[in-house]
């Protein structure tokens, strides 16, 4: 994943927030849900937290490594949860909105960065519909699915929440193959569904579309919108090359940094001077996220202490104790047993 992706954008922890919050309602521990991610619980509460896209698709993974298969269209339901609230400030733009048209024109030419899409909306429109083409080429193969059932359902939750109107959306269309479970996909929804089509696409009926909001405010929807363009420049100031570099090595704890910087499309003469810079540098980063990865291994009881070296890349068991030690003042046994303790 390189920053060409078009998903790959700073994003606001709250969307993140819901999916753990989705997790933890499907049994799954906050923990489960973070696994990998880099984040803790402490940055799920701090409401102008900024995470990478990649951190959110590893929450993502950890939800269907652990759900898929158990709750039909996992994504539809996640993307039912979603609010216009929870877009923040850019919701509230979208609900003083002349029309739902004029509120998607908004998100597709001025802020889509400030929503939680992975996708891409187009918008199209004939005498009769408007149709929102999704686009979804650009991610990974293995959450491709999900994605894209999550960001219609969601377009089309916020969309009624918006207007109440659940008659605005005509049809839905999806580019994968019906797995059987049509109905499901249809009751859920609450709008006719079809699927094998050339593109993912959510059908507006236009007039309806058009239609006045009951909330539309211009002097509100101006205030908003200076707030939503100064959301946007913080976003893309939020995310600090150390953040970045983090995430990287989430995705392959492997990397060197001549390798790292390759895939950030920097010389590695660079990336340590930019490091230094944030006063820190790519060992130090490697070896907290090596930290903060082994504490979460060490509280699942199946693993060893030799099976956890081994996933940090350790030569021997023994690196990993001293290691651990020295970053923590006791060892991982020590530590796996205070953890239990507290918990129990």
């Amino acid at each position: 994943m390189d920053s060409l992706h078009s998903w790959n954008f700073p994003r606001s922890v709250t969307g993140t927030r819901l999916l753990v919050d989705f997790g933890v309602a499907q049994s799954m521990s906050e923990r489960e849900c973070l696994q990998q991610t880099g984040l803790h619980l402490e940055d799920l509460r701090n409401p102008r937290h900024v995470v990478a896209a990649e951190q959110e698709l590893r929450v993502i993974r950890n939800l269907l490594r652990k759900l898929q298969g158990q709750i039909p269209h996992l994504g539809i339901e996640v993307g039912l949860r979603y609010h216009y609230t929870t877009l923040g400030i850019l919701g509230f733009n979208l609900a003083t909105c002349d029309s739902i048209r004029q509120a998607l024109e908004t998100v597709v030419s001025k802020y889509f960065n400030l929503t939680f899409a992975f996708t891409t909306f187009r918008v199209t429109e004939s005498e009769t519909e408007t149709e929102v083409i999704i686009d979804a080429s650009d991610v990974p193969q293995d959450v491709r699915r999900f994605i894209i059932e999550r960001d219609i359902a969601a377009l089309i939750a916020v969309q009624r929440e918006l207007s109440a109107d659940r008659g605005a959306a005509l049809r839905v269309c999806f580019a994968f193959d019906d797995d059987q479970q049509a109905g499901h996909y249809a009751q859920a929804l609450g709008v006719a569904t079809l699927f094998n089509h050339r593109q993912n696409r959510v059908c507006f009926d236009r007039q309806r579309i058009l239609a006045p909001l009951a909330q539309a405010n211009e002097l509100i929807r101006c205030i908003t919108d200076e707030q939503c363009s100064q959301l946007r420049t913080q976003y893309q100031n939020g995310i600090s090359l150390a953040y970045r570099v983090r995430a990287r090595l989430t995705e392959d704890l492997e990397l060197d940094m001549e390798q790292c910087a390759h895939a950030m499309f920097m010389s590695a003469r660079t990336l340590r001077r930019q490091l230094n810079e944030e006063a820190t540098s790519f060992k130090a980063i490697k070896e907290r996220l090596r930290l903060d990865l082994a504490r979460q291994y060490l509280l699942e009881q199946s693993l060893s202490v030799e099976n956890v070296a081994l996933r940090l890349g350790y030569q021997s068991s023994s690196a990993f104790v001293a290691a651990f030690r020295r970053m923590t003042k006791q060892t991982p046994l020590e530590f796996r047993k205070h953890q239990w303790e507290d918990i129990l």
